[in-house]
C-alpha cells in the first residue's frame, strides 16, 4: 500500500510536467494552464519539505525538457558538440530550471502547513512563483524563457492586464486559478469548509472577471480606434530562408545578395517607408567589404526607402595591434544607402554568442555562431527614422521585458525585433520565441515588427494581437501598415513594480508563516510541561 501511495505522488508530479508541456507551442492547449499544477499540488500535500521540493523538481524536470528539447540538436548540429556533450548541457539548463518548481513547492507546503488564511493560501502561490520568475529572469545572466504566463499568449482578452504587470501578472492568475480549482475538488463540502470554498471560489471568480472585463473592454476601443488611427509606417519584413550553413560559406555569398535582391525589388511596388531585414542578413562586414556596400547602396537607392538590416561588424584599435571587437548589429540605411546608426546587441546568447566564465569554459565549449565571440554593446541605440524613432532588439534580447521597456521609455515608437531561428530547426523554438513579442508589445502599447530568417516573421500590435505571420522555412516578404505608438503605459514607466511587489510580500509572508511555526513550537513545550506538572 506504501508503495502504491508513493507511486500514485510521483505519477502526479510527471503529470504535471506533462501538462506544462502541452501548454506551450507548438501544442498551444492553453487551458489546460489552469489545470496543470493541481496534480503536483495534490502530490505534495501531506509531504514534508524535502519530499514536497522533489516532486516539484520532479515536474520541472519533466516540463523543461519537454520545452527545450530543441537545444540538445541545435549545439549537435551547429556547436559541433559530441551528441552526449549537448545532451549533458541540455539536462543541466532543465535542472537549474526544475529547481525553482522544487522551491516553489517546498515553500508553499512551508507556508500552507502554518498559515490558516484561506486567502493567503491562494495569494501566496501567486506571489512565490512570480517571485521565483522574477529571479530566473536576472540570476546567472536570466533565462526567462516559457515563463508560465506566455502559454497565454493566444488568450488576447486576459493577456491585456499586462499593461499593469508584465507576462509576470499572467502567471500570477494562472497559479492563484490552479490553487483555487485544487481547493474547490476536496471532497468536504459542509459547515465552515463549504462557507470556506464558497468564499474562494467567489473571489477568483471576481478576480478573473475584472482581468477579462479590462480586456474585453480595451479590445472593444483599440477596434474603434483602429478606424481613425493616422499615425503609421508602412512597413515590409524580408525573410530570406538562408540555410544556417550557408550564411558564412563565401561560396554561397552571391546566392544570398540575389536573394535579398529579388525581395527587395519584388516590395518596391508597395511603396514602402522601411524594409526590416534579418538578423545577420548580410553576409559579410558591410563597413569594410566594398563591393557589399556597393550592392547594398545600388538596392537600397532603387527602394527608395529606409532598411534597417542585421549583420556583424568588426571595431578596430586605432593602431590595428590590439584585439578586435566583434558586434551583432542592426544598421539603419538611408533611403540613399548611407548608414545613418547602429545599435549592438547588448544581451548576449550564452554559449550562442559569447562564452561566459571564459576561464573556466572557454577550453571546453565554442560559441555556435561562425564568427566566434561576439562582444557585448555598450548602449541602447534608438535609431530615428524621418517619421518615427525605433528600437531594435536582435534575437534572444526580445524574451527580457526591461531592454524593450527602455527603449520605448527612451522615446522608441515602434520596436523591431530581428532575428535567426535557423539554428532550432523544424521544433517548437522558433514559435515559443515568437510568443514573447506579444507580450512585449502589451506590455508597452506598442507594435512589434519582426524579422526572422527562416520563421516565424510577422506583426504584432500594440494590443497583442498577431496580425500577419509567416510559415517556417519559407522564402517571402510581409507588408503592413504599422500604427505607431502615442503614449507610454504604466508598465513603460514604472517597469515591473507588481513582480517586486510579490517578492516583498512573499519575504514579509515567509517571516509570518516562520513566527507561527516558532509559537506552536512553544506553545507544545508549555504543554509538555504542564502534562509533566499536572
Amino acid at each position: 500500500m506504501f508503495i502504491l501511495v508513493r507511486f500514485r505522488k510521483i505519477f502526479l508530479a510527471i503529470l504535471s510536467g506533462i501538462l506544462f508541456v502541452l501548454i506551450f507551442p507548438s501544442f498551444n492547449y492553453s487551458s489546460l494552464a489552469w489545470i496543470s499544477l493541481v496534480p503536483l499540488l495534490i502530490a505534495i500535500e501531506n509531504k514534508n519539505s524535502i519530499t514536497a521540493f522533489c516532486l516539484g523538481f520532479l515536474t520541472g524536470v519533466i516540463a523543461y525538457a519537454g520545452i527545450l528539447y530543441w537545444l540538445g540538436e541545435a549545439l549537435i548540429k551547429y556547436g559541433q558538440l559530441p551528441g552526449i556533450v549537448s545532451y549533458l548541457i541540455l539536462l543541466a539548463l532543465v535542472f537549474y530550471l526544475a529547481l525553482y518548481v522544487g522551491f516553489f513547492c517546498l515553500l508553499q507546503r512551508f507556508f500552507v502547513l502554518h498559515i490558516s488564511s484561506w486567502i493567503l493560501h491562494v495569494l501566496f502561490g501567486g506571489f512565490l512563483w512570480v517571485f521565483l520568475e522574477l529571479c530566473r529572469t536576472y540570476f546567472l545572466s536570466g533565462f526567462p524563457w516559457a515563463l508560465l504566463g506566455y502559454s497565454q499568449w493566444k488568450n488576447t482578452f486576459l493577456i491585456q492586464i499586462a499593461e499593469f504587470t508584465g507576462c509576470y501578472g499572467v502567471s500570477f492568475l494562472i497559479v492563484m486559478g490552479n490553487i483555487t480549482f485544487r481547493k474547490m475538488i476536496v471532497p468536504q463540502w459542509q459547515g465552515k469548509k463549504l462557507r470556506k470554498k464558497v468564499k474562494i471560489l467567489v473571489f477568483a471568480v471576481i478576480v478573473l472577471s475584472i482581468c477579462y472585463g479590462y480586456g474585453y473592454f480595451v479590445i472593444n476601443q483599440a477596434e474603434k480606434n483602429d478606424k481613425n488611427a493616422q499615425s503609421s509606417l508602412k512597413t515590409v519584413v524580408l525573410q530570406g530562408n538562408i540555410p544556417q550553413k550557408m550564411k558564412w560559406d563565401s561560396a554561397y555569398k552571391l546566392q544570398i545578395m540575389t536573394i535579398y535582391e529579388k525581395l527587395v525589388k519584388e516590395v518596391k511596388p508597395l511603396n514602402p517607408r522601411l524594409i526590416v531585414w534579418p538578423e545577420a542578413a548580410l553576409p559579410g562586414y558591410t563597413k569594410y567589404d566594398r563591393d557589399l556596400n556597393c550592392w547594398l547602396e545600388t538596392i537600397i537607392k532603387q527602394s527608395e526607402c529606409n532598411h534597417i538590416i542585421g549583420g556583424p561588424d568588426v571595431e578596430y584599435s586605432k593602431n590595428n595591434f590590439e584585439k578586435e571587437k566583434y558586434y551583432n548589429s542592426a544598421f539603419l540605411f538611408s533611403s540613399d544607402g548611407k548608414i545613418l546608426n547602429q545599435h549592438n546587441k547588448i544581451h548576449l546568447v550564452p554559449f550562442g554568442e559569447t562564452v561566459p566564465l571564459k576561464c573556466l569554459f572557454s577550453k571546453v565549449f565554442n560559441v555556435l555562431n561562425e564568427i566566434g565571440d561576439f562582444d557585448k554593446g555598450k548602449e541602447l541605440n534608438i535609431l530615428k527614422l524621418p517619421t518615427a524613432n525605433t528600437g531594435t532588439i536582435i534575437c534572444f534580447e526580445v524574451i527580457f521585458p526591461c531592454l524593450v521597456r527602455h527603449f520605448v521609455k527612451g522615446g522608441a515608437r515602434i520596436m523591431i525585433n530581428i532575428t535567426n531561428d535557423a539554428w532550432f530547426g523544424k521544433t517548437s523554438a522558433p514559435e515559443q520565441h515568437f510568443s514573447t513579442c506579444v507580450f512585449r508589445a502589451v506590455e508597452n502599447r506598442v507594435s512589434i515588427v519582426r524579422a526572422a530568417n527562416t520563421g516565424v516573421s510577422g506583426f504584432v500590435d500594440a494590443f497583442g494581437r498577431v496580425k500577419k505571420s509567416t510559415p517556417l522555412f519559407v522564402e517571402g516578404w510581409l507588408y503592413d501598415d504599422v500604427y505607431l505608438s502615442e503614449k507610454k503605459s504604466f508598465y513603460t514607466k514604472y517597469g515591473d513594480v507588481f513582480a517586486y511587489g510579490c517578492s516583498i510580500l512573499v519575504v514579509i509572508l515567509m517571516a509570518v508563516a516562520k513566527k507561527e511555526t516558532k509559537k506552536k513550537k512553544g506553545n507544545k513545550y508549555f504543554c509538555k510541561n504542564r502534562v509533566k506538572r499536572c
